[in-house]
């Protein structure tokens, strides 16, 4: 994963947790059966700028407040990044549409002007793949905790 290595590069205070599509809510089951969990911590997520990434994204923060790991918010400057380099592309023809109520949860969740961005996104039927903010991108991003 691209951001592992930037994150070890600047002695960033955190754990990097990813999944594969919805896998993210096994991890962050795996994270409170192996004791990992901290009362009040600050977790980010980072992932497609589309429906699905939308829905992925709730059903995490659902987990990690089922789980009590802490509230999970979205790291803004990698969307930022991933708006301003990643390439819009046409969702895969079985995917499914945005909902009102998922477009509604990613314009409040992501901040303001963020957020209305990236729901219009998934509204239109594109997509941004999270890959898009790759090694060279988050190179130019800046420290890996301003990203986020």
């Amino acid at each position: 994963m691209s951001i592992a290595r930037p994150a070890a590069e600047t002695a960033f205070d955190g754990r990097i947790v990813w999944g594969s599509g919805s896998q993210v809510g096994t991890r962050l089951a795996a994270l409170t059966a192996a004791g990992e969990k901290r009362e009040g911590a600050q977790l980010w997520y980072f992932g497609d700028v589309e429906a699905g990434g939308f829905r992925v994204a709730r059903s995490a923060q659902l987990r990690a407040d089922e789980y009590r790991l802490g509230i999970l918010m979205p790291a803004t400057g990698l969307y930022r990044l991933a708006l301003e380099r990643g390439r819009r592309r046409a969702v895969e023809k079985d995917a499914r549409p945005a909902s009102p109520r998922t477009l509604a949860w990613a314009r409040e969740w992501l901040p303001a002007t963020l957020g209305d961005a990236c729901a219009e996104i998934a509204e239109t039927g594109l997509r941004i793949v999270q890959e898009s903010v790759g090694r060279e991108v988050l190179a130019v991003g800046g420290p890996l905790a301003d990203l986020l």
